[in-house]
């Protein structure tokens, strides 16, 4: 049963990832192609890649065909091709490092910012740069001689806006960002100002994998204390005593909560307002969330199998609950959903990718062999 939780589990939060823009949304194909819809369900590209990213950034997507790489606009037409996967844009730039040097490419591929005569401290190098939030781009210098990093922020004309002289510091998220120095963990705005001092210093802010960014939304941040989970809000207060086993940040002004072994949601104040009582995290979005239940039946895999549908903010059902579904997070009027295909009680190894309507009718599906 864990090793299927932890399945539906990754497919739930890939399904919540991707970023619906310009009314395109992912889709997979019978015979193995990629491509994406339109808001209608009309497939606008559906042949051409290898591979795709499933959202686009700042207009553009990336793809793979055979050796190459590159990134195509909202009707699939190529822009520019490169070597490797680049990563995705933010703010119309991104970020490159090629043999040593570090620049940003614009959306037509062209260099469009070069950091080489970025005023860097003596004995001091560029380990690392981020792409840019907020206007402010995060930059890693590292020291010649240690392994110690200093963190400031650049603008788009590459100069330093906030000077190196911090331990640690993350991507500014609406305006903050997390920093370190002198040991000490605060909130700085983007002029630079720590207006806020955490405290508790056994409260660890946290970062998600590699991420440059930090979990903080809507105002609040998660905080993680001996294998729990709470908010602080940007005054570093936390805004309840309660500590979940996990949390994940605010959408839609409702945070997923997990209390033993069952979801809920708690508001911004820090109340469970939707008990713990699903399976699988998920999230609020346009005034819903999709939630899982679990259905004991022998016969089937672990005796038994889910079902899912989505809840309003008091917890009522909007969508009814269907057996063997998989829902994303509705964007635009859209929820991308997968319908595992079983036969005698036995997953097959297909499964119906879907785009459904808020009135449950669907406006784009395919079967694909998984």
């Amino acid at each position: 049963m864990r090793r299927f939780l932890q399945i539906l589990f990754l497919l739930t939060l890939t399904l919540q990832s991707y970023s619906q823009e310009g009314n395109r949304w992912f889709i997979e194909k019978e015979n193995g192609n990629f491509g994406f819809i339109d808001s209608l369900g009309n497939e606008v590209f559906s042949n051409k890649f290898d591979m795709l990213s499933e959202h686009y950034s700042c207009g553009l997507v990336s793809f793979r065909k055979g050796s190459k790489y590159g990134y195509v606009d909202l009707t699939g037409n190529i822009i520019f091709k490169t070597n490797k996967y680049l990563g995705e844009f933010s703010e119309n730039l991104l970020s490159v490092e090629e043999s040593g040097r570090f620049y940003y490419l614009n959306t037509r591929g062209e260099k469009a910012l070069e950091l080489t005569k970025l005023e860097i401290p003596k004995e001091k190098e560029i380990s690392r740069v981020s792409n840019f939030y907020s206007g402010l781009a995060l930059i890693a210098l590292k020291d010649n001689s240690s392994e110690d990093l200093l963190y400031g922020f650049i603008n788009k004309s590459g100069e330093w806006v906030i000077e190196p002289k911090f331990q640690h510091a993350t991507s500014f998220v609406e305006g903050v960002a997390y920093v370190v120095k002198g040991n000490k963990n605060y909130f700085m705005n983007i002029k630079g100002d720590l207006f806020t001092q955490i405290e508790n210093e056994k409260d660890e802010i946290w970062q998600e994998g590699e991420s440059d960014l930090f979990d903080y939304s809507e105002g609040l941040a998660l905080i993680h204390v001996n294998d729990s989970t709470s908010f602080i809000n940007s005054k570093g207060k936390r805004i309840c005593s309660r500590m979940f086993r996990r949390a994940f940040k605010f959408s839609d002004s409702m945070a997923a909560i997990q209390l033993n072994d069952k979801w809920g949601f708690c508001d911004t104040t820090g109340k469970i307002v939707i008990q713990p009582q699903y399976y699988v995290r998920s999230d609020f979005s346009e005034g819903l969330a999709p939630v899982s239940l679990e259905v004991k039946e022998d016969g089937y895999m672990f005796n038994s199998y889910f079902i899912e549908g989505f809840i309003d903010k008091t917890g009522k059902t909007v969508i009814p609950f269907q057996p063997n579904i998989s829902f994303g997070g509705f964007e635009n009027g859209l929820t991308k959903g997968r319908r595992f295909i079983y036969e005698n009680k036995r997953y097959i190894g297909k499964y119906e990718l879907f785009y459904m309507r808020k009135d449950g009718k669907k406006v784009w599906s395919e079967i694909v062999k998984q």
